[in-house]
């Protein structure tokens, strides 16, 4: 027989055995079961009530909070009033038209249980209140409190209780014992197992049943019971090490993890590591749900919002990096992973995610990307002053044209070659690339031959750029600008210095030519010297023996004047072939000159005329009379040679002059006669 059909048969028995005594034991147990249905709707309303503004007290939305409490007082006349408590602590929405009830407010009982109803009584002017609170949040101190009117839930039973307590005082001591008896025996053990089973399935954390006494069917359910408890302990156990194993791994990663519901953007999970990541913490992400679009750089807004418009129409991109700006100003580069979640019908609801900082990366790729960019400039350089090189080593190519590829191997080699322009000035000739132009943007450096400007390299940006070392240009970029000056003015100074090469090589061959004339003449001098000799002495021997008047004498006399003249020119070419050592000797430059002229006369042409005017009394002066006539008779010589077969006139002039301090600019003569 069940358990229920013997406390039937017992009330039954009971009922007719006694009589009237039984009404007493039947109004107790209806008083009972009214409390106890009062206490369970109220904790039915509550939860409900709780379970429904929950989200909205969250979301701080307070209007629809006040409307289900006004909800509430209407359907439930035994309802006398309802107010919510935030997550601060303060009276965050309440049923009452005149304001929340000072009484009220000082008997108010905040110490809410975290995970079940708290139940509380006192006294208002209205009567006595059953007063029950429910946390919105399990661990969370935000709570629901519901005041239940015991005065009018009771109106109705305290009339039957009253004519019941009437016709019961008259039970006997046995009949309240036995019934005692028969409800510790029967429906107490019932009770707390139906208790405890309802604890059961509300509370996380339930105490094993025990009872001493009762039916065999009682005991069964007992040990079911607590064997059900010790299950669900170890699975709780279980659940909250692997929870627990889970929060530590999320919560000790670098990267931020995250979970944001959609469409709404709400944050419902953010770890710990959000301040390593994002500088702030992950209060502020779940309380700000609009933090993102507040720190997020402006170089990414556009980005940001295309990236939020795919989400609403239920695309995820898997990964995207984008930058920040921290509490402290500085910028951060973040790298995100997304995973979407869908629901039963394939609508996008919510997206998880890691977010790691990425800001030491990308600076490493910058500088990476850079040190790369310097090492292009750097070989755009080398490559220019290689090319500059080869250039200036191929002697075939003439030296304008060098200058002109060298200006057109500048542009190439600066930092922006499509607005870069560049010409090359040498002894006021330019050289210019094609789109040359003259602006304010310039970098120049002077070529200097033998110390002295010989021209300028100029580079010129026909745009504005940004200001780096020297203006818009590199300071590489004027260490290669100053070695193409140098190359130009070494391969310049190359250039005289071969150009002087050749002319001494020129003056040697032409030295040593005079030498082979010199010695020439000189063997030519001695031998006409050795056949003048005869025709000179027989001619003074012809002067002695015929007579002064006779035209004899005259031939003879012209035979020895030309003579004389042979001699002085057969003298004038041996001074002119010695080679010894030239000693320097005071000497009158008038006489050298007049010794070149009789030599010089019979070798220039006929066409040529000759003019002198030479000052008899010019003094001395410290020479070689060699090297004086040899100068002179060179002089002389391309003289003829530049008039060739043409008229012209040979004018000799020689004069003394004084010079002063004004006029010896330039010289390293110092004032006196010259």
């Amino acid at each position: 027989m069940k358990i229920y059909h013997k406390v039937i048969f017992l009330i039954i028995i009971i009922a007719g055995g006694i009589g009237l005594f039984s009404s007493l034991l039947a109004s107790r147990f209806m008083h009972d079961a009214f409390n106890s249905e009062l206490r369970k709707k109220a904790q039915i309303i509550t939860r409900m009530m709780a379970d429904n503004i929950t989200h909205s007290v969250i979301d701080n939305e307070v209007i629809p909070v006040a409307n289900i409490l006004q909800k509430i007082i209407s359907n439930n006349i035994d309802v006398e009033y309802a107010y919510v408590v935030g997550f601060r602590g303060e009276v965050y929405a309440h049923s009452f038209e005149n304001g929340f009830p000072r009484g009220l407010a000082m008997q108010r009982d905040d110490e809410v249980s975290f995970d079940k109803p708290h139940i509380a009584h006192f006294l208002t002017f209205k009567g006595p209140i059953l007063d029950i609170s429910y946390p919105l949040i399990q661990g969370m101190s935000a709570h629901v409190h519901l005041g239940m009117n015991e005065t009018q839930a009771y109106k109705l039973v305290k009339g039957l209780r009253n004519r019941i307590l009437i016709t019961t005082l008259c039970i006997t001591l046995f009949g309240i014992l036995f019934g005692i008896l028969i409800s510790r025996r029967i429906t107490y053990p019932l009770d707390r197992l139906a208790d405890s089973m309802q604890t059961f399935g509300k509370e996380s954390t339930v105490q094993k049943f025990s009872f001493r006494g009762g039916s065999l069917e009682v005991k069964k359910l007992a040990t079911a019971f607590n064997r059900m408890i010790s299950e669900r302990i170890d699975m709780e156990a279980s659940i909250r090490e692997s929870e627990k194993k889970h929060r530590e791994l999320l919560e000790g990663l670098n990267d931020a993890a995250y979970r944001m519901s959609l469409p709404d953007g709400k944050y419902e999970y953010f770890g710990r590591s959000a301040k390593k990541v994002f500088g702030y913490d992950s209060k502020q992400w779940l309380n700000n749900p609009k933090l993102i679009s507040q720190i997020i750089h402006p170089d990414f807004i556009d980005c940001f919002k295309q990236n939020w418009a795919d989400l609403l129409k239920g695309k995820v991109s898997e990964t995207y990096e984008y930058k920040i700006i921290d509490p402290e100003g500085n910028e951060r580069w973040i790298f995100q992973s997304n995973t979407g979640i869908w629901n039963d019908i394939g609508k996008l609801t919510a997206i998880e995610g890691l977010c790691r900082n990425v800001t030491n990366r990308k600076q490493a790729q910058e500088a990476l990307k850079k040190k790369t960019h310097d090492i292009g400039e750097r070989i755009k350089e080398l490559k220019c002053l290689y090319a500059i090189s080869t250039l200036f080593e191929n002697s075939a190519i003439p030296k304008g044209e060098n200058f002109q590829r060298i200006v057109d191997l500048i542009p190439p080699s600066w930092q922006y070659p499509e607005i870069t322009c560049a010409q090359i000035i040498i002894n006021n000739t330019k050289y210019k690339t094609d789109n040359f132009k003259v602006t304010k943007w310039k970098q120049s450096r002077n070529i200097l031959v033998n110390e002295k400007k010989a021209g300028t390299v100029e580079v010129y940006y026909s745009e504005k750029m940004p200001r780096i070392d020297e203006g818009p240009f590199l300071k590489e970029e004027r260490d290669l600008i100053n070695e193409i000056a140098e190359q130009i003015s070494r391969f310049i100074e190359k250039k005289q210095i071969e150009k002087k090469s050749k002319k001494l090589e020129a003056w040697l061959r032409h030295t040593q030519k005079m030498e082979s004339i010199g010695i020439l003449a000189g063997g030519i001098a001695h031998d006409f010297n050795n056949l003048l000799s005869p025709i000179i002495g027989m001619s003074e021997i012809l002067l002695e023996d015929l007579p002064k008047e006779s035209l004899e004498y005259e031939n003879a006399n012209e035979i020895f004047q030309a003579g004389k003249r042979a001699g002085d020119l057969v003298k004038q070419i041996l001074t002119f072939s010695r080679r010894s050592e030239h000693k320097k000797t005071p000497i009158r430059v008038q006489k050298v000159i007049k010794e070149v002229l009789k030599l010089s006369r019979s070798t220039i042409p006929a066409n040529i005329e000759i003019y002198q005017d030479i000052q008899q009394d010019c003094g001395l002066v410290m020479a070689d009379p060699t090297q004086i006539h040899q100068v002179i008779m060179n002089l002389m010589t391309n003289a003829s040679h530049a008039m060739e077969d043409k008229n012209g006139v040979i004018d000799i002039k020689l004069k003394e002059i004084n010079l002063k301090g004004n006029e010896l600019f330039d010289t390293e003569l110092g004032p006196g006669l010259y």
